[in-house]
């Protein structure tokens, strides 16, 4: 998991899942230096999430059911998202 470049504090897995979520900033609540997601994180946040979704919604659709569907691919997404903290980078960006 991703720890902060100055003091080593590891961030909380909540605070890494909603800033992979909105691709935000990352503020170290011990010393307060910033961090940003790296751009082959932002990669591995679509891949991990968004890209399955789609390619369960619109290619192995096996239900009639259109909110069937929704509701799996909705859980694919929540699953991918769940996993992204552990894949992805932070950079240091200022104090």
């Amino acid at each position: 998991m991703a720890s902060c470049e100055c003091c080593k504090t590891e961030f909380s897995w909540s605070g890494l899942l909603r800033r992979n979520f909105l691709y935000a900033e990352l503020e170290c609540k011990n010393c307060g230096c910033v961090h940003k997601i790296t751009w082959p994180s932002r990669f591995a946040v679509t891949s991990l999430s968004v890209v399955p979704m789609l390619i369960f919604g619109l290619t192995l659709t096996p239900f009639e059911n259109t909110l069937t569907t929704m509701g799996i691919g909705l859980i694919v997404f929540t699953l991918g998202m769940l996993i992204t903290p552990v894949a992805v980078n932070y950079k240091f960006v200022r104090k």
